[in-house]
């Protein structure tokens, strides 16, 4: 069915509109998971715009790599933050190397079924937010990802 709603992850599917042609053929990255490969092109698309032009983006990364300093967590978001636990994709400003936006791509069947992915999802926000940075998740069932990425970023900028 031809929808006037397109997403990105409708090119997770068979069939998907030919909107998405010209996009599905520059899709690129290491990720196992398709859906992190279409957000990580997108997020390179975004990233050219010269609004952005401070801006880098960088895939998979652990949160104990990003918060070194652990002071504003408890005990159990400090042992959380040692672990393997990372993020799908961090933008920071390039001048300052400050963090200034975390995204999920979070894929719906794996999700959905998963109380216990449901709790870490909603812990890393946690941690992210007591340092100020805002996590975006994107989840595949949903749409307007670039609309929703470029206003967490221009939201990330204005507050920084």
């Amino acid at each position: 069915m031809d929808s006037g709603i397109v997403s990105v992850f409708d090119l997770l599917y068979r069939e998907y509109s030919e909107r998405l042609e010209d996009f599905a053929a520059r899709i690129h990255g290491e990720s196992r998971y398709l859906s992190e490969n279409i957000i990580w092109t997108l997020l390179g698309d975004i990233l050219t715009d010269p609004s952005y032009a401070l801006l880098e983006a960088m895939p998979e990364v652990r949160l104990r790599d990003l918060l070194p300093n652990t002071d504003r967590l408890d005990p159990r978001q400090r042992i959380f933050v040692r672990s393997v636990s990372a993020v799908d994709f961090v933008v920071f400003h390039k001048v300052t190397r400050r963090l200034l936006l975390a995204i999920e791509v979070n894929g719906t069947v794996f999700h959905e079924a998963r109380a216990v992915q449901e709790e870490r999802d909603r812990t890393k926000k946690q941690i992210l937010e007591a340092y100020g940075v805002r996590m975006l998740s994107l989840p595949t069932n949903g749409s307007g990802e670039e609309r929703r990425i470029r206003e967490a970023l221009d939201h990330a900028l204005s507050d920084g």
